[in-house]
């Protein structure tokens, strides 16, 4: 396009490690405990209390039905036994529209 490019049907593929999630939600208390925290944080405040590690492993794993696979700094594995499972496989279908963005100046 001639704005930027178009995608569709665009595939992202990868793994997030457990120690990945934790490290998210850690943030997102973060930006919600600070005073410029977004509007979601008044919904995802109850979800978000307490110790961030057990957030994930009681509400997010689940919801990404589970860790699925073993991620170390030289191979994954998928197949892993639940207790060695240590990442969750992801596979997101992406779309996107070109678009002009103003207001942005490089320095």
């Amino acid at each position: 396009a001639e704005t930027g490019f178009d995608m569709s049907n665009g595939i992202i593929t990868g793994y997030l490690t457990i120690d990945s999630l934790v490290s998210l939600v850690t943030s997102i208390v973060e930006l919600c405990e600070s005073p410029e925290a977004p509007s979601f944080c008044a919904q995802a405040g109850m979800f978000l209390g307490g110790d961030p590690r057990m957030t994930v492993q009681t509400i997010i794993l689940p919801i990404l039905r589970g860790a699925d696979s073993l991620v170390t700094e030289t191979s994954v594995e998928g197949d892993c036994g639940s207790d060695e499972c240590n990442a969750v496989s992801v596979c997101l279908l992406v779309e996107g529209t070109a678009t002009t963005l103003s207001g942005i100046t490089g320095q």
